[in-house]
């Protein structure tokens, strides 16, 4: 098998405390045109305003697996970390081509969290995903994605929604897929024995983050304007840090949710 052109592993990290506080790490390495390219991004909520963001192009450090522990640390943004696994993994093929696929591995749908921001520690609940990504993403069908976690200290609630001509969804409960189909938005997840709400704490961030960072990462490399589809280049992108409410079969649970609406069309 040839070795594909484009090779982009992305790993995204969260943690939530009692107070509402939370950190999302992106951190991802990308190989394409021959060229290694390299990413942290660091949104956070400091329970009052989003205080910081940091978006850098330059070298980093992936997390290490060890057991049920997923360690991260990056020295620029003086962050460390440790997420213990609370349910076992889930994972999905998202995207399948002869030209490349998307895989979907949710390591940690459930976490213990210990993270240290400079002299400050930090412990909730958390989350750890990876992505790995062969097919160039502009050439993946989709105009709509939602995608959230809910995670508390009973349960673990994560969703997966495409929507292009048809509708694609993977729904997993405490790390178990449930195929009944479920009504999906930006407040409820739904179906006739599960009921997510959700209630909107904090915008984490809006925009084009898309055309922002391939502004700055390709340039020079190509005219990305005319060799990418503009949707995908220009998709808009909404994410949030929510209070949810989780009905299963008549009993109740709350905790906290992030989730995202990515519009490409």
């Amino acid at each position: 098998m040839k070795k594909p052109l484009f090779h982009l592993e992305k790993w995204y990290l969260d943690v939530v405390d009692d107070n509402s506080r939370s950190s999302i790490f992106y951190t991802a390495r990308l190989r394409w045109f021959g060229v290694s390219f390299q990413y942290v991004e660091w949104i956070r909520f400091d329970g009052d305003k989003v205080e910081n963001q940091a978006v850098n192009f330059r070298r980093v450090a992936l997390p290490k697996r060890t057991n049920d522990v997923i360690s991260w640390q990056d020295s620029k943004l003086d962050v460390m970390g440790e997420w213990t696994a609370m349910d076992g993994p889930i994972k999905a093929k998202i995207y399948d081509s002869p030209d490349g696929y998307l895989n979907w591995y949710c390591y940690q749908p459930r976490s213990k969290v210990k993270l240290m921001i400079g002299k400050d520690e930090m412990e909730g609940l958390g989350y750890v995903e990876k992505l790995v990504l062969t097919a160039y993403p502009w050439h993946i069908p989709i105009n709509h994605l939602r995608w959230g976690r809910y995670v508390s200290d009973k349960h673990a609630l994560v969703w997966i929604q495409i929507l292009e001509k048809s509708e694609k969804q993977w729904v997993w409960l405490d790390g178990v897929e449930i195929e009944d189909t479920f009504e999906i938005d930006d407040k409820v997840i739904l179906n006739n024995y599960t009921k997510l709400s959700m209630y909107p704490l904090e915008t984490l961030q809006s925009g084009r983050p898309i055309s922002k960072a391939l502004g700055f990462l390709l340039k020079g490399v190509i005219n990305y304007k005319s060799e990418i589809n503009r949707n995908f280049v220009n998709a808009y992108a909404q994410k949030w840090l929510s209070k949810g409410h989780l009905e299963i079969n008549n009993n109740t649970d709350t905790g906290h949710v992030i989730h995202e609406w990515v519009n490409f069309s």
